[in-house]
C-alpha cells in the first residue's frame, strides 16, 4: 500500500476512536499487513478483555494503550460487540489486500 490511504478502508474505521492505533495506521497509509496485525491484536484484546495477552497485560490494558481508553470507559456489551464486528471486517479486508499485494 502506498502512503495514500484506501478510502473504503478509511470509511470502515469511522466507528473506531480517533486515537485507536488501527485508525491512525489506516489514515497514515500504512501497509495492509501492518494494519491487519494491529486490527487482529485489537480484536483479540477486546474479545478477551481480562485475559493476559502479552507482557503480563490484560486486553483492557492493551486497548487503553492503543487508544481505546475513553471509548472503553463508556462502552457497554452491545458497543463492544459492534466494535468487534468492525475490527473483524477491517482485519478480513486488510488480510485479503495484503495477500493480493504479495501475489503481485
Amino acid at each position: 500500500m502506498s502512503n495514500s490511504p484506501n478510502t473504503v478502508l478509511l470509511s470502515m474505521t469511522d466507528p473506531l476512536p480517533d486515537s485507536a492505533a488501527t485508525k491512525i495506521m489506516t489514515s497514515a497509509g500504512k501497509s495492509y499487513a501492518e494494519i491487519s496485525i494491529q486490527a487482529d491484536f485489537d480484536w483479540q484484546c477486546l474479545a478477551h478483555l481480562e485475559d493476559v495477552q502479552k507482557e503480563s497485560k490484560s486486553g483492557r490494558e492493551w486497548l487503553r494503550e492503543n487508544g481505546y481508553g475513553d471509548w472503553l470507559d463508556g462502552a457497554d456489551q452491545e458497543d463492544r460487540i459492534c466494535m468487534l464486528g468492525w475490527l473483524k471486517m477491517i482485519l478480513d479486508m486488510t488480510q485479503d489486500m495484503a495477500e493480493e499485494e504479495d501475489q503481485e
